[in-house]
């Protein structure tokens, strides 16, 4: 090639050099690609969240705080609202009790002074059933001291004719098998019977079972029993102890405790040596029949 041609084609060159530069210089920046522009956005984003991190920690924890205030806040008004419940609740069954209480005081008072009338009723009408029979008591002791009384006449009133009917015949003796003593005759029986049957023998004798005038009698006797029991004329009747011809015993010598009347059956009684005991009446002893004999 040559010179001039060389020329223009370094002029060319030059000229598209020249061009490029001033369009490259001129022409605006192009939009970034997506891919270019979203890693240049997450490069942004890092760099913010770095640099804003401390803030976001912070806005957290208070976040926290507040959500767990509210829930602490949230329990103690449910608590509250529970226990307030539960209060008004037990305020009324106390209420309820105490008025259950209340009413059960006032009956139990009720009742209470009911059964005091009541008692003092029954003390009323016990007092006066005491009174009656303390009275009716007093009344059947006297008749009994009365009847005992004409008894006893009677027992002088046949003494004093047994010892006129006597004088006029001189001295009598004793029969056989009877003991002078004094001046009664006794008889002293070897054979056992029961008190009904005593009894009844003593009266086929023109006698009776053994009635102790008193406690001397008794000591004169007590040679002559041998030690042995013998039937008495004492029994007893309507819960009282009394001589078969209805005398109220002037003195007693019972055995140390008794009466005891064993078996609930021990009516009747024994004497020995000198001392009594109830016993059964339907027992078999020896028995005494008591006369008077004046000589």
């Amino acid at each position: 090639m040559n010179a001039d041609g060389n020329n223009q084609l370094d002029n060319e060159e030059c000229y598209t050099d020249v061009y490029h530069t001033s369009t490259t210089r001129a022409l605006p920046d192009l939009p970034l690609r997506e891919e270019e522009e979203g890693e240049a956005a997450a490069a942004g984003g890092l760099y913010i969240w770095r640099k804003d991190k401390p803030k976001l920690v912070i806005l957290a924890l208070a976040v926290g705080l507040v959500l767990m205030f509210l829930l602490w806040l949230i329990l103690i008004i449910l608590v509250f609202t529970y226990y307030s419940a539960i209060s008004s609740e037990i305020r009324d069954v106390m209420g309820s009790n105490s008025e259950t209480i209340q009413e059960i005081s006032d009956i139990h008072q009720k009742s209470q002074e009911n059964r005091i009338v009541e008692i003092q009723e029954l003390n009323s009408v016990v007092n006066q059933i005491l009174q009656a029979q303390e009275n009716l008591r007093v009344e059947i002791q006297e008749q009994r001291n009365t009847v005992s009384q004409i008894l006893q006449a009677q027992e002088n009133l046949r003494e004093e004719i047994q010892k006129q009917s006597n004088t006029g015949r001189g001295d009598v003796s004793c029969p056989s098998s009877w003991k002078c003593i004094g001046k009664s005759g006794y008889f002293f029986s070897t054979a056992t019977v029961t008190w009904d049957e005593a009894n009844t023998d003593c009266s086929s004798r023109q006698a009776q079972l053994l009635v102790l005038a008193n406690k001397g009698e008794m000591d004169a006797l007590v040679p002559h029993m041998d030690g042995k029991p013998y039937w008495i004329g004492l029994k007893k009747i309507v819960n009282n102890w009394t001589w078969h011809n209805g005398l109220i015993p002037s003195f007693t010598s019972w055995n140390p405790n008794e009466p005891n009347n064993a078996g609930g059956r021990e009516n009747c009684v024994e004497m020995k040596s000198g001392l009594w005991n109830d016993i059964d009446c339907t027992i078999k002893l020896a028995y005494i029949c008591k006369s008077i004999w004046f000589y």
